[in-house]
């Protein structure tokens, strides 16, 4: 019913006019389009409406241009995004290799460091810890980093990013809570200067060191449960290295949590605050085989006040004389036979377990003697040419030589073939202080890891045993193999074998034993 055309105003400008037309109906006549989105001017020029573009050179869509410009925008957003993703893929290679440089002179430097520290170069170990420090510091700056962000989320492999991540943040934290605080603590210590002259054990300074391992123990413990909570890695570059730290920290935290256990009690056990505490050493001689290792044929005591050793004398077995009513129960003498309950103390260790074998020759000595005893100590004679071994070869009156090579031999076979009996006593009493003298006046000048390597030997074959009268004291040493207790867990139970030999015939130094189940 309206029509829309443009006139042309007298400044020049077009405008639309609306005005009623009329429709004529004619046959083969279409009917008018809708013209009502035309466009339109405004008095100043501008476009009131419409899409047409009516410029000089006549009507041009503008979308095209719209569409060319969309497509230029993002082609220039795809060429930056790409720039940026292979800059920020090169300084993240970059930053990685960084880190991997960092993590292989922190490795370098661990073996380093525990060889300053078995050496005694705690000065030279407190330098190392520095520089460890330094480079785990750096680490975990480097991988808190915007990339590494970026790169811990990204499908697939970002979960090994991460991995990463929290093994640096673990190196931090390992350093500066636990290498660098005890580096301090051991600085100008060592085995000398533990251990005088004379044998005696400063008991301030293992003190002092046991007061920093219990320090640095939780962290040690909270660094191993870390990255034992990390899992494996899918890629091989990472895992491997990965599963290498694992080991490595969890024998770090068997090694550090052993030692604060047990560190603490050292004071106590060396006579600390003038006290006197006295073991009693036993000699097992497995040329007469008994369950626990060998016959006690010659005992003594060692006594220790403020770190001050004395060897008392030892004595053939014949001290268990005259003793009466022996703590043994009826199955122990039911299953490890009736001599027990007459006082043999021969046969105390036929009982597999030490620690009820050391009772009893505790509750045998001080009977004997009167003397209280506050532990057990047990060796045999392959452990003690170990020692000698350590610390020098010893001369016996005799003219013959006891030393790292043959100590073993003579006191376990060849006395027996030159010497009667009063004189095998009075040669393993001998040998027995000699040795004592021989190794408090040496172990101050003893390669630490070479000795530290003997005693974990000793244990791992069962040649040193320990137990001690007290019974808090005995609850920490029970979690080491050195205590010789059968374990009591009834939801998973163990075979053993045992062997005693009850003829006396010193014999068994031909036996060998091969055990299959």
């Amino acid at each position: 019913k309206h029509a829309r055309h443009f006139s042309e105003g007298s400044d020049g400008t077009f405008a639309s006019v609306d005005h009623p037309s009329r429709v004529v109906e004619a046959p083969n006549v279409k009917q008018a389009p809708d013209l009502s989105d035309m466009p339109t001017f405004t008095p100043d020029g501008r476009w009131a409406n419409g899409d047409i573009n009516m410029g000089a050179s006549g009507g041009h869509h503008h979308h095209h241009h719209h569409h060319r410009r969309t497509a230029l925008v993002v082609a220039v957003t795809l060429v930056a995004f790409v720039a940026l993703f292979g800059a920020g893929a090169f300084l993240f290679y970059r930053s990685a290799m960084n880190v991997k440089t960092q993590a292989a002179a922190m490795a370098s430097q661990v073996g380093t460091l525990q060889t300053q520290i078995l050496s005694g170069s705690t000065d030279d170990a407190q330098a190392t810890v520095t520089s460890m420090a330094a480079e785990a510091r750096s680490m975990q700056d480097e991988t808190s980093g915007f990339l590494w962000n970026l790169a811990s989320v990204l499908p697939v492999y970002g979960s090994d990013i991460s991995k990463v991540r929290s093994l640096a943040s673990t190196a931090n934290d390992l350093s500066e809570n636990a290498l660098v605080p005890l580096a301090s603590q051991l600085s100008g210590m060592s085995l000398s200067s533990v251990v005088g002259e004379d044998g005696t054990i400063d008991v301030a300074s293992l003190s002092n060191l046991a007061s920093a391992l219990t320090d640095v123990a939780p962290v040690v413990a909270r660094s191993a449960a870390t990255v034992d909570d990390l899992g494996s890695a899918q890629l091989e570059q990472i895992d491997t290295p990965l599963q290498e730290v694992k080991g490595k920290l969890d024998q770090l935290n068997v090694a550090v949590s052993g030692a604060a256990a047990v560190a603490p009690l050292l004071p106590s056990l060396l006579g600390a605050n003038g006290q006197t505490e006295t073991y009693l050493i036993v000699a097992q001689n497995s040329v007469e085989i008994r369950s626990t290792g060998g016959f006690p044929g010659s005992c003594g005591t060692l006594s220790v006040t403020d770190g001050r050793l004395s060897l008392g004398e030892f004595m053939p077995i014949s001290w268990q004389d005259g003793l009466e009513s022996p703590p043994v129960t009826a199955e122990e003498a039911s299953i490890f036979g009736e001599t027990l309950l007459e006082a043999v103390v021969g046969d105390a260790n036929t009982i597999p377990d030490f620690t009820r074998a050391a009772s009893i020759w505790q509750w045998a000595w001080q009977k004997q003697t009167g003397t209280t005893i506050n532990g057990v100590v047990a060796v045999d004679p392959v452990f003690l040419q170990q020692v000698l071994g350590l610390v020098g070869g010893l001369t016996m009156s005799d003219g013959s030589t006891l030393d790292g090579s043959n100590a073993a031999e003579v006191l376990s076979h060849g006395i027996y073939l030159t010497k009667t009996p009063a004189a095998q006593d009075a040669y393993f009493e001998e040998a027995a202080k000699k040795s004592f003298d021989k190794l408090t006046s040496s172990i101050g000048t003893v390669d630490l890891t070479s000795l530290v390597s003997t005693v974990q030997t000793a244990v791992q074959d069962h040649r040193l045993y320990i137990w001690l009268a007290d019974a808090d004291q005995q609850e920490v040493l029970s979690s080491f193999d050195c205590s010789g207790a059968l374990s009591s867990d009834e939801t998973a139970p163990e075979l053993g074998v045992y062997v005693t030999d009850g003829t006396g015939s010193k014999m068994d130094w031909y036996l060998d034993l091969n055990t299959q189940v």
